[in-house]
């Protein structure tokens, strides 16, 4: 089969997918090396490469992420290695990096946690742009610490890595002396989570669906963390588009100050931060 054979019938298998044309398009470049308009016009193409193609077609067809497919995804400038028993990082969350970049700006030194750290996206990407950063990142789920140490290795960073769970890891030595908390906790309501789109059943449940309506994470970070911070610390919160109004009042009940609300690329509310 030729190049344009070939993309012709992974477009046509991928028809009913949502980025359908442009996925064939990524897995093709993946597979051969090159896009497809780059192989001349006629020239034949390996059998065996069309059947590992294919393979990937099907797979994607079937609703499997691409992402998953690649085995990585860019974020910030960085590629992460991800696969299944991690979320995948995408681009509300570099709302969530820019935010916490801002607000470190005029901090030296800082010492940063990411909690429910996943694939690092956050925390690693942190100590990337902040080499003078001492980042550490937490995260409970062992398949997931898995692509953490993947991850940090291969962007060969300092940032220190816990298997643990947030809530039981022992943050008394460090309080008072932390500059900032970060997380993008799983906070999808079970309700949601039922409505979503069939690639997200792929990525897992426990990272993405939240106790108490969405909204368990957020109650207990704010509680429990104000004391951990310095004075002028901050906690950076990815939030749900609905969420802001009962994560503000969590914050304000703990005492944090100048709260404030980000919108994303699409204009939803997308990130919540304060102060102590």
């Amino acid at each position: 089969m030729t190049a344009a054979e070939i993309i012709r019938a992974g477009r046509a298998d991928l028809s009913g997918t949502e980025e359908g044309i442009s996925h064939a398009g990524i897995l093709f470049e993946h597979v051969f090396g090159k896009k497809y308009f780059e192989i001349p016009d006629g020239y034949p193409l390996p059998e065996s490469k069309a059947v590992e193609y294919f393979d990937l077609i099907r797979r994607r067809a079937a609703g499997e992420p691409l992402q998953y497919i690649l085995g990585c995804w860019s974020f910030m400038g960085n590629d992460f290695t991800v696969g299944p028993g991690v979320l995948i990082p995408r681009s509300d969350t570099e709302c969530t990096v820019r935010k916490a970049l801002e607000v470190l700006s005029g901090v030296s030194e800082p010492v940063v946690f990411d909690l429910c750290a996943g694939s690092g996206c956050i925390g690693l990407t942190i100590a990337d742009v902040r080499p003078d950063a001492k980042v550490i990142c937490i995260e409970k789920s062992i398949q997931a610490f898995h692509y953490l140490q993947i991850n940090c290795e291969a962007l060969g960073s300092g940032a220190a890595l816990v298997n643990e769970d947030i809530f039981e890891f022992d943050f008394k030595p460090y309080a008072g002396k932390i500059d900032m908390v970060i997380c993008n906790p799983p906070y999808v309501t079970e309700g949601e989570y039922a409505g979503l789109q069939k690639e997200l059943y792929y990525e897992p449940k426990e990272a993405l669906v939240g106790p108490e309506k969405g909204l368990y994470f957020y109650r207990r970070i704010c509680s429990e963390f104000f004391e951990y911070l310095k004075p002028g610390g901050a906690v950076v919160l990815e939030i749900g588009s609905s969420q802001a109004a009962d994560i503000r009042v969590f914050l304000e009940k703990a005492s944090f100050r100048n709260i404030e609300v980000s919108q994303d690329m699409n204009g939803l509310d997308r990130v919540i931060s304060g102060t102590r």
